[in-house]
This record gives structure tokens, C-alpha cells and sequence, in this order.
């Protein structure tokens, strides 16, 4: 009986916070946030939040009001405030959304969390702490990549992918520091062009990153031609003799 009048009371709640009870979250995040995935799911999901006008209930605006009524002596009363039955219905409204777009793998990060906002806070922080690792040990692979025996495709494909990682965990690199390791990485072959890179670069403006792999493409293109000349292969034989 007390679960029925307790029912009765929260529908009869009046519509002081957004209540969208009927919109498909699917539509809207259609991805299920796991390990790796955080801040595109961050994305979809608070363009949905701020679509709804929401927010309120992850930053504080929405704060609980009182869970009972007092009396006109002061005293509180046993009968559940209204206002607090309309801010828990948005509330946890809200963190139902959240929590049907985790990844079973996530859901641990979460349990004891009773609020919107709880929920959300336990997750920032977890993922900014991995966010901070992940940082460091992409930025120690970016420094440290080597073209070795790749070819130089593959050596800015490799690259590209390691940068668009940093870029996806929202450390983007900087132009100019790309270009420094991209062409750090060479090796020893590649000093000359290195240098009169490295050169251009303390001369403004300085080229992209993406002018810098398209020289970089046509200089190899430029020595395997060399290389593969008939010239060559004759000199190569007069060596020889």
C-alpha cells in the first residue's frame, strides 16, 4: 500500500525540471562507453544533456530540494516534498541514460552511486586518471617511433595513428612538434632532408605537418627513382670493374 501512494505521489509531482521520459537515447548515443572510447562518448552524450537543458543536474544548479515538507512550526513533516519527487524523477531519469549507454565492463566504476551527478563525477575522474596515462605513454611512443626498415608510408601511416590517439584523448600535438618528431625519426639517410626541414622551420611560416609528409613522399619517390636510373646501374657497375 505504501509503495502504490508513494507511486501515486511521484506521478502527480509537478513538471519543475525537464522530464523527456519519452526520447530514445539510442538515437542520440549510439555507442556504449567502454575502456578506450571515453571522450567520444563524453561528446554524444553532453550534446544530448544540454539539448534537454539538463546540465543542471551534473554541475549543481539543480540542487535536491527538501525530501519532506515542514510544518508551520518548522518541524518536518513525513509527507515527501513534491519538488523533491520532481527533482529525483529528472534526476534519476538522467542516470538512466548514463548508465544504459555503459559497457558492462564499466558499470563496476559505478555501483553505490545513487545520483546524476555522483554517476557522472565517478566516471570523469576514472577516466581522467587513465586519460593521463594514456597521455604519457603515447607521448613517450610518438618520441621514440623510428622509420627503421618501413617504408616511408608506413612510417607516416604508424605515426599519423599514434598522434590521432593523442588527439582522441583530447592532448592534441602541435604542429610544429609533429613535424620535429616526424622528421626526428628518419634516421641517417634522410640528414639532408632532415636538415633543410628543420631549417624551414625557423623560418615563418612554417610548413604543416601535412606539407611536411607530402616533401617527405616525394623525396622518397624522388630517390627511388634515382636509385632504379640506368645511370645509376651503370655506375654502380663501373664500381665494380
Amino acid at each position: 500500500m505504501a509503495q502504490s501512494n508513494s507511486s501515486s505521489s511521484i506521478a502527480s509531482a509537478p513538471s519543475r525540471y525537464p522530464y523527456p521520459y519519452n526520447l530514445n537515447v539510442a538515437n542520440f548515443v549510439p555507442i556504449k562507453l567502454n575502456q578506450s572510447n571515453f571522450l567520444l562518448w563524453q561528446t554524444q552524450m553532453m550534446a544530448l544533456i544540454e539539448s534537454q537543458d539538463m546540465t543542471g543536474f551534473l554541475d549543481g544548479e539543480y540542487q535536491p530540494p527538501a525530501k519532506f515538507l515542514t510544518t508551520s512550526d518548522g518541524s518536518t513533516a513525513t509527507e515527501l516534498n513534491p519538488d523533491y519527487l520532481a527533482w529525483w524523477k529528472s534526476d534519476q531519469l538522467l542516470r538512466g541514460w548514463i548508465t544504459g549507454t555503459l559497457a558492462e565492463e564499466i558499470l563496476g566504476i559505478i555501483i553505490g552511486q545513487q545520483t546524476a551527478m555522483e554517476v557522472w563525477t565517478t566516471l570523469t575522474q576514472h577516466f581522467a586518471n587513465k586519460s593521463k596515462e594514456r597521455e604519457m605513454f603515447l607521448m613517450q611512443k610518438l618520441q621514440m617511433h623510428k622509420k627503421g626498415n618501413s617504408s616511408v608510408d608506413e612510417y607516416i601511416r604508424s605515426f599519423k595513428k599514434i598522434s590521432d590517439e593523442l588527439t582522441a584523448i583530447g592532448k592534441p600535438i602541435s604542429n610544429e612538434t609533429k613535424v620535429f618528431w616526424l622528421l626526428t625519426g628518419l634516421g641517417k639517410h634522410y640528414e639532408s632532408f632532415r636538415t633543410t626541414l628543420l631549417t624551414t622551420m625557423l623560418k615563418p611560416p612554417a610548413p604543416s605537418y601535412l606539407e611536411v609528409a607530402t616533401l617527405l613522399q616525394n623525396h622518397e619517390t624522388m630517390r627511388t627513382l634515382e636509385e632504379d636510373s640506368p645511370s645509376t646501374n651503370v655506375a654502380s657497375m663501373v664500381g665494380l670493374l
